[in-house]
């Protein structure tokens, strides 16, 4: 069996590092591009399956949320359907760069 490169507490320091960006404010929906709260303001609160730590608050996505977001999705495809398959290539390339 391969040696691990790292210990878990160092694995579980630089999550700690990465996931704190999530603790300050409530983790947005993202709806046709755009990071928005719940249409509701309603939140809950993520926790690590490993020790139930609070990762940090979730926007509560509601039937206002499912359908923006339904109607941005269809939005989308009619739209990737009129630039062909290239330019949507293109365009996926840049929506994995987006900054939540």
């Amino acid at each position: 069996m391969a040696q691990a490169k790292h210990t878990f507490d160092e694995n579980q320091a630089a999550a700690t590092v990465h996931l704190s960006r999530f603790s300050a404010d409530p983790l947005p929906h993202l709806i046709g591009g755009v990071s928005v709260a719940s249409a509701s303001a309603e939140t809950f609160v993520n926790t690590s399956p490993i020790d139930g730590s609070v990762l940090g608050s979730v926007s509560a996505g509601g039937t206002e949320d499912i359908d923006a977001a339904a109607k941005a999705a269809t939005d989308a495809l009619q739209q990737q359907q009129l630039v062909g398959p290239d330019s949507a290539a293109d365009l996926f390339s840049q929506l994995l760069t987006l900054d939540p």
